[in-house]
């Protein structure tokens, strides 16, 4: 039987328990705390709105004006970050992250811009002019010229619609021009035809040295019928190199010859009616002591009304310098020295300046025409002192690089165009090139026509007016010595 001590007890805690129940009206205990989170930042530099997406999840933002990019709330775990912008690559290409109990920073990247693939352009020009002919791109203004054989491309094309134009000083090309369009692919066979027919030379008279059994001897021929003749030569022992058809004389020509039957290695006048000659340059060392070197290369001859017919060679001396002596062409011992800048190959007879100075052009270093004006009667100890000028850069050397026209007021010349010589006319007094396209060793015509000879890479002839139009075919002579293509001439007037 419960005591009353033990009832009162229960009856208490009963109504501890009834408190308690009451003051808790009845709720679970409180949630644990939300797990910690973490963010992921960086920069992205070389390129500006960036996309950065975040894997798993595939969020993405856009970098700032700064290049800077974060991701935050994120949960501990493995990430991986990934920028992309259309035509640029990235270094790295991707980033993987994990976060387990602190934020990460400096996940950077580089973006590299990837240019566009480009194409080409390309095509042949034929018929009468192909090699040299200007070719032009629009839009663009890009230029480019045709090779010896006609070919020509365009190289890092994008894509787009493009008209490419043929030009040539006097020519007209069919098509005129051409629509291209390039879509992914190079574009080939875009091809132009000279229209116009270059109609043979059919007047004057060619000299050059032709074979004549086993000699190399002085030809003519007539381009009315292409009939060659002989003019001298025939001797056995010799080589006949470099001819110059005189100016004034008569039937006279300059030519360079080599042989022991002979009694000199050097320049004679042919007086091609009688077949008399005289030397210009005697037995090696006699003329201008000091310089033993016969000629060097090419030579030229003009006329002086006070000094007769002159020779211009170039000699060495035993240290190796070349200069420019003027020698005359009636045999006698008398020469001058015209220059004292060394270096000089091909030089030019250029006429008589204002005050009656003779003048010449010669190539210097290489590369340039420099111009000299002297006169042997007066000049003191044989020695120039006019001072040379430049003429003329970026020029071309060969065996005949330049030419004067018959009355001493423009010059042709070999000009380095990209590597290509083109035939090039100047006016003596200074003005305005004329490039008359590509060609090689230039002999402006003394019989009055005005036009130039030269030949192309191929070696065919070509004769053309200083302005760039009439250009004519010039038959090869059949009998043509082997290398001599340089010195095919025009024969003067009444020869």
């Amino acid at each position: 039987m419960r005591t009353l001590s033990s009832k009162l007890f229960g009856a208490f805690a009963l109504i501890l328990t009834l408190m308690f129940v009451a003051c808790s009206g009845g709720s679970t205990p409180p949630p644990p705390p939300p797990p910690p989170t973490y963010s992921i930042s960086g920069t992205v530099t070389g390129a500006s709105s960036v996309t950065v997406t975040l894997s798993p999840g595939n969020i993405s933002q856009v970098t700032t004006a700064s290049g800077g990019y974060s991701f935050a709330g994120l949960a501990v775990g493995s990430y991986t970050v990934t920028p992309s912008l259309a035509n640029y690559t990235f270094n790295p290409t991707s980033a993987n992250v994990t976060l387990s109990s602190s934020n990460v920073t400096g996940v950077n990247f580089v973006a590299t811009i990837v240019p566009p693939a480009t194409y080409s352009i390309s095509g042949t020009v034929s018929g009468a002019t192909a090699a040299g002919v200007t070719m032009t791109l629009n839009p663009g203004n890009v230029v480019t010229t045709t090779t010896a054989s006609g070919t020509y491309s365009f190289a890092g094309i994008a894509n787009g619609i493009y008209i490419v134009t043929p030009s040539f000083l006097g020519e007209v090309f069919t098509p005129t021009s051409t629509s291209v369009t390039v879509n992914d692919a190079n574009v080939t066979g875009i091809n132009f035809v000279d229209a116009i027919p270059v109609p043979q030379l059919t007047t004057g008279k060619l000299m050059y040295l032709g074979m004549n059994n086993t000699y190399r001897d002085i030809f003519s021929m007539d381009l009315s019928n292409n009939a060659p003749s002989p003019i001298f030569g025939d001797i056995a022992g010799i080589t006949i190199d470099n001819i110059v058809p005189l100016r004034g004389t008569g039937k006279k020509v300059a030519f360079r010859i080599a042989g022991s039957v002979w009694p000199t290695d050097g320049v004679f006048i042919l007086d091609t009616t009688t077949h008399g000659y005289t030397s210009a340059i005697p037995v090696q060392g006699v003329v201008a002591p000091g310089y033993p070197s016969t000629t060097i290369g090419s030579f030229d001859v003009g006329y002086d009304p006070n000094s007769g017919i002159v020779v211009l060679v170039v000699l060495q001396d035993t240290a190796g310098m070349k200069d420019v002596f003027q020698l005359l062409g009636d045999g006698s011992l008398r020469w001058f020295k015209f220059t004292t800048d060394g270096v000089n190959t091909s030089p030019v007879f250029a006429g008589i300046d204002a005050v009656g100075y003779q003048t010449i052009l010669y190539i210097r270093n290489g590369n340039e025409i420099w111009q000299r004006s002297a006169n042997p009667a007066k000049d003191p100890g044989n020695t120039a002192t006019q001072p040379a000028t430049l003429f003329a850069s970026n020029v071309m050397d060969s065996t005949r690089p330049m030419s004067v026209n018959a009355d001493y007021t423009k010059l042709a010349f070999m000009k380095n165009v990209n590597g290509v010589s083109h035939i090039t006319v100047v006016p003596l007094a200074g003005g305005a090139e004329v490039d008359l396209g590509p060609g090689m060793d230039p002999y402006w015509s003394l019989d009055g026509s005005g036009k130039i000879l030269y030949h192309d890479s191929t070696n065919a002839l070509w004769a053309i007016n200083a302005d760039g139009t009439g250009k004519m075919q010039v038959v090869t002579p059949s009998n043509l010595a082997t290398g001599t293509i340089a010195n095919v001439v025009f024969a003067p007037l009444g020869f």
